[in-house]
């Protein structure tokens, strides 16, 4: 007895105690599937709905031989009754009754062709108010709050590759969410517990955290995280502003611990310090297995200023030392940077002693002017534009 599930959603990324054997096979049924199901999380998902294009799915083999029990096995783990699950039986003719978006004959096709006894799909209904329309579901997606937000973009991107529905691609194309590897994506969970005893802040949906480094420039100095991908970003990623409700978040949170920085910092954290002057906001997002982040860097009175203070505060934290077996590497990472600040220097001077620093107000004015030109040509006047 051969039976088989079908998928194209969640159950393809997080079985969870769905009982298959082996993989997920990419051959299966071409069936009318969209992002119909309006989910209690936010997330739309994807669900067989009549009219939608036909996709190929997805299948796996069954563990159990019995009917009944791969029945009630797939609705425990969709989390629903028996009633909302499809199935057909090659073998004896049983068949679900409940049959709206007429895919029967299409899988009973399929199934004898596969050589199967029966196969099973979850057959929830669609859920969504008005209309399913690209321009519909976009605005449902962008109205949506942060964390609802990010649930919705997390099912669209694990979505499998092969489930091209007309509204994916409307998605991928307005709101950047396409198609994330798996294995490719990070798990944070031992980073979470090494930075655990540092945080000093986090949102309510704990997608947001403000951490002490362990090499701290500056006294005071902070990390601001963004949980939101569980691969690195960095500020120059297509689609990293999407969520313009998490990034708003984040912009916010920035500014109040730099506020507080400002009226409160000092740079001993007593009395007897110097007072916080400026706060420098900092996105190098250069460290390999880390998320997103920007640096909180406080400056303190009588400090250099600017590029010079973060010249000088790269070197301090050079020089920063940890006991253990990881002290061979931190020595060598400082003396390499160190190395690189010797270089800079000595180019730097090399063209302030000649003539090639000179630059006349005629060359600067058109330097400026071909950078304002360069923003203001149309294609990139409009892409800012179509992007708010």
């Amino acid at each position: 007895m051969k039976f088989a599930l079908l998928a194209w959603g969640s159950l393809v990324w997080n079985p969870g105690e769905l009982k298959i054997t082996g993989d997920w096979k990419k051959d299966g049924p071409c069936l009318p599937i969209e992002f119909a199901r309006k989910s209690g999380d936010g997330r739309l998902t994807l669900v067989l709905f009549p009219g939608a294009k036909k996709v190929k799915t997805l299948w796996a083999f069954a563990k159990s031989r019995d009917l009944q029990e791969v029945i009630c096995n797939l609705a425990r783990r969709e989390g629903t009754t028996t009633n909302n699950i499809g199935y057909v039986s090659i073998t004896d003719g049983q068949k679900t009754k409940k049959d709206e978006v007429h895919v029967l004959p299409i899988i009973e096709s399929w199934a004898k062709q596969k050589q199967l006894n029966a196969v099973v799909w979850t057959n929830l209904p669609p859920k969504f108010e008005g209309d399913l329309t690209p321009e519909n579901v976009l605005t449902y997606l962008k109205g949506l709050d942060a964390s609802d937000a990010h649930n919705a973009e997390v099912y669209v991107r694990n979505a499998p590759r092969q489930i091209r529905t007309e509204i994916r691609s409307r998605i991928e194309n307005e709101l950047g969410w396409t198609h994330s590897d798996i294995k490719k994506e990070r798990d944070w969970t031992e980073l979470k517990k090494d930075l655990g005893n540092r945080v000093i802040h986090k949102t309510k949906d704990n997608s947001i955290w403000a951490v002490v480094p362990n090499r701290p420039a500056a006294f005071g100095h902070l990390i601001i995280i963004s949980w939101k991908s569980r691969r690195e970003h960095d500020i120059t990623d297509e689609g990293l502003f999407i969520d313009g409700n998490h990034m708003q978040d984040m912009m916010q949170i920035m500014h109040n611990l730099a506020f507080e920085m400002k009226t409160h910092l000092t740079s001993n954290g007593e009395i007897t310090g110097k007072k916080c002057k400026r706060v420098y906001a900092i996105s190098e997002c250069e460290t390999k297995n880390f998320p997103f982040h920007f640096h909180l860097i406080p400056r303190f009175s009588h400090e250099s200023q600017g590029h010079l203070f973060l010249f000088q505060k790269e070197l301090e934290e050079a020089r920063w030392m940890t006991e253990g077996e990881a002290e061979p590497m931190i020595a060598s990472d400082g003396n390499n940077r160190i190395r690189k600040a010797k270089v800079v220097l000595k180019h730097h001077k090399a063209l302030l002693r000649s003539k090639k620093w000179v630059k006349h107000n005629r060359e600067r004015q058109e330097f400026i002017g071909n950078i304002v030109d360069w923003w203001k040509s149309p294609k990139i006047a409009i892409t800012l534009r179509q992007k708010g």
